[in-house]
């Protein structure tokens, strides 16, 4: 049973744990961000198709990596074990193996793998996400490549697909982005505070209660 509790306007200490949770999301999406930008050596603009990947992933390794008080993670609470799945570091270049029903005439012949950049996991399934420069697919099998091949500023560019629209044909969704190459001195700074934006009055805290 779910209940619906609205808090007090302007009020959000009321919303602490919530605000909490918000703020550690935005951290993981910040960490993720700066170091993608790290490896392929460009500032990725905030419209660039790839980071609508970005923070459903950074949700997700929260879920499942990020331990509570008590010592477990939300994925353990929910599916009463820990996860131990395979992971690899956003946005890299890794080989997929393609599904069937993706091969041409559905058909065994022909190559298997092609390239493509890592974009997450499904929940649900476990399944892979992954990129390649034609739209995302989903997939159950992945393969690593070398670290020295493993970062490729161009296939980052390229990426159309998002979470929505999987074959990137909706352009109004992913506007043009420009890459721009990232200054060797851009160190954030550690002193600088992040403040989380005021709530808005009609928010609502959801409490589950499971009996």
């Amino acid at each position: 049973m779910t209940l619906l509790e609205h808090n007090q306007v302007a009020e959000s200490a009321s919303n602490s744990v919530i605000e909490r949770g918000v703020q550690q999301l935005e951290v993981h999406v910040r960490v993720l961000k700066l170091g993608l930008q790290g490896r392929i050596g460009s500032h990725i603009p905030t419209t660039h198709p790839i980071i609508a990947w970005l923070v459903p992933h950074a949700a997700d390794v929260l879920n499942k990596l990020e331990f509570g008080a008590d010592g477990k993670t939300a994925y353990e609470r929910l599916r009463v074990k820990r996860y131990k799945g395979e992971t690899v570091e956003f946005g890299a270049k890794i080989q997929y193996r393609i599904p069937a029903a993706l091969l041409p005439g559905h058909g065994q012949v022909g190559p298997r793998w092609a390239d493509g950049l890592w974009l997450g996991k499904r929940f649900e399934s476990d399944g892979h996400f992954v990129g390649p420069t034609h739209g995302s697919v989903e997939c159950r099998a992945i393969s690593q490549i070398p670290a020295t091949e493993r970062w490729d500023r161009t296939a980052v560019e390229q990426l159309i697909g998002v979470p929505w629209a999987w074959s990137g044909k909706a352009r109004e969704i992913a506007h043009e982005a420009v890459f721009r190459d990232r200054p060797a001195d851009a160190v954030p700074d550690p002193t600088h505070k992040c403040h989380p934006p005021s709530p808005d009055k009609s928010r609502s805290l959801t409490k589950c209660l499971i009996n």
